[in-house]
């Protein structure tokens, strides 16, 4: 019960107000300024079981409702192109967790958006990978729906990379960075 009440979340946030180390040139710096919201981050903590999982799931979902008719659709958020699920603070999981894992990429999939996992320990990979929750290997790494990262920072870099690569103004190479 201390784990339901501490919460799963530990922070929420999007690549606007949380950037990778990468040196960027102002060109870029300035497109992420207006784009990088399209880039959304949350920190995770605790042992993930069905309880607190599910809810997780839930929030994601939300990210990518339509909205009804009475809102305002300048003060939405985009829906995002990458999602990043940092792990580092996760202490296990139950295999409903890793459903709900699995349950976020089917929506992450349908709306063209890709499931960065951050942090995640060889041990949760193993449970993960036993349960089928792993990046497709018959495609290249660069167009995988799901990848996984060693920290944050590598996570956040590589989201950015994808939004300036996706948005066809730029070409990404290791000279600009």
């Amino acid at each position: 019960s201390s784990f339901f009440r501490s919460g799963v979340v530990k922070y929420v946030a999007n690549g606007i107000s949380v950037r990778s180390t990468i040196e960027r040139s102002p060109i870029y710096q300035k497109f992420l300024d207006q784009a990088a919201d399209q880039i959304q981050l949350i920190v995770l903590q605790n042992y993930l079981f069905f309880g607190n999982a599910s809810s997780m799931e839930s929030y994601v979902a939300t990210m990518f409702e339509e909205p009804n008719g009475t809102i305002d659709l300048t003060i939405l958020p985009p829906k995002p192109k990458v999602i990043i699920l940092d792990l580092t603070l996760v202490t296990g999981m139950d295999a409903s967790a890793v459903d709900a894992f699995s349950d976020i990429l089917v929506i992450c999939v349908n709306n063209t958006c890709r499931l960065f996992l951050s942090g995640v320990s060889a041990r949760l990979r193993d449970v993960m990978n036993l349960a089928g929750l792993k990046p497709d290997d018959s495609v290249p790494r660069s167009q995988r729906m799901l990848r996984f990262f060693t920290d944050l920072d590598s996570a956040i870099g590589k989201a950015e990379d994808l939004l300036i690569h996706m948005d066809g103004t730029f070409q990404v190479d290791s000279s600009h960075r």
